[in-house]
């Protein structure tokens, strides 16, 4: 019959090897590939996230309280803050939407209360937000997110 060599064996045996590693090897790279386009997506949705929450928040906010001599820049306790007027039965109330201790808040007070802004609530953590007045009909916003990314938005006012 036929004799089996022994180095035939071991041929086979590395070939066999070489091919597992390099089967090991492409699965490894795969799935480094792949965490790094999931961190990627991550990422942008995160930025998307905390920039659209801004950006459409304050829009609304805007939209639902334009009307006369309702929307203003204040400055309280240091801090700029988009002061926004309502009244209700007679009773003057205020909405200030600021940038507090790493975080866009809303405190919604009456007026004449006494109040700190630090107890306003909390909607969503920025790096920082500024306001501006461009003209007396335009308000220039530049929010800045959590990975250092600036955004400019602009808010018109209708009315004045």
């Amino acid at each position: 019959m036929f004799k089996i060599r022994t180095g035939s064996r071991r041929i086979d045996s590395i070939f066999v090897m070489i091919l597992f590693f390099l089967f090991a090897l492409t699965a490894f790279v795969l799935v480094m590939i792949g965490v790094k386009q999931y961190q990627a997506t991550a990422d942008s949705m995160n930025y998307n996230y905390e920039v659209r929450t801004a950006t459409s928040y304050l829009r609304e906010k805007i939209r639902q309280n334009d009307s006369h001599a309702a929307i203003s820049i204040d400055n309280i306790e240091g801090t700029n803050v988009l002061s926004l007027k309502s009244e209700i039965n007679g009773i003057v109330y205020y909405t200030y939407i600021y940038y507090y201790d790493g975080y866009l808040r809303e405190l919604y007070v009456q007026d004449g209360s006494s109040y700190s802004l630090s107890s306003g609530q909390q909607i969503i953590e920025l790096s920082g937000f500024e306001l501006s007045e461009a003209t007396d009909r335009l308000i220039t916003v530049t929010i800045t997110d959590t990975w250092g990314g600036t955004t400019d938005m602009y808010l018109s006012v209708n009315s004045i």
